[in-house]
């Protein structure tokens, strides 16, 4: 199972990928959306309805790692958690949320591009679950108090553009294609059997009416 949530579709796209909005009864409400992101959403909303016991968590990011990771955060973020507690702290959090090194310096990487000040641990597992999935299985999707509408993605947007609308008698935007389907068929229609008309039989039933 992929660790890494998709990116949203035109539909979840403008709330970060957390949700959708649509109406039922009349009212306008807001649900997980029905792509491949608002699914793995939809599980991880089942897990957090059923925790993992913590005790049988085991991290999969060392401690050295965790530790070089959360000391980086500490020293480039204003007000982050500082000394051998504040850093210990961090490292933790990290453990519980990162796999690899990998994804422990994105995570770096996107808080000190995020914020300016230290916005808090639980800001932190946000920023990182609008990505990926917690390590300890404590996925928090909720709307963030710095970006209401949502974290704001670093990867390049793949929503599919809808199509440019085609001019009249055309049957594509490429002038080549359209051109040799337009000259097929013309060709098909000049090539069609000409209705015959029976001119004497015509002739013989006027005379006969008048």
């Amino acid at each position: 199972m992929s660790m890494e949530y998709p990116e949203p579709c035109a539909l979840c796209a403008p709330s970060g990928g957390t949700h959708r909005l649509i109406e039922k009864d009349g009212v306008e409400v807001s649900d997980r959306c029905t792509c491949a992101r608002g699914q793995m959403l939809r599980r991880a909303d089942e897990r957090r309805q059923n925790p993992p016991d913590p005790g049988q968590f085991r991290p999969t990011l060392s401690t050295k790692a965790a530790t070089q990771a959360a000391r980086a955060l500490s020293q480039m973020i204003p007000d982050a958690p500082r000394g051998v507690e504040g850093v210990t702290m961090l490292a933790d959090e990290l453990m519980c949320l990162c796999r690899n090194v990998s994804q422990a310096q994105w995570l770096v990487k996107r808080m000190t591009r995020l914020y300016s000040k230290w916005p808090g641990i639980r800001e932190m597992r946000i920023v990182f679950c609008s990505r990926f999935m917690a390590a300890d299985g404590v996925d928090l999707m909720e709307v963030s108090a710095h970006y209401p509408q949502g974290i704001p993605s670093d990867r390049p947007s793949r929503l599919v553009e809808a199509p440019a609308r085609l001019a009249l008698g055309s049957v594509s935007n490429d002038g080549a294609l359209n051109a040799e389907v337009l000259t097929a068929a013309r060709a098909k229609r000049l090539a069609s059997p000409k209705r015959v008309v029976n001119v004497h039989a015509y002739t013989e039933k006027k005379e006969v009416n008048g």
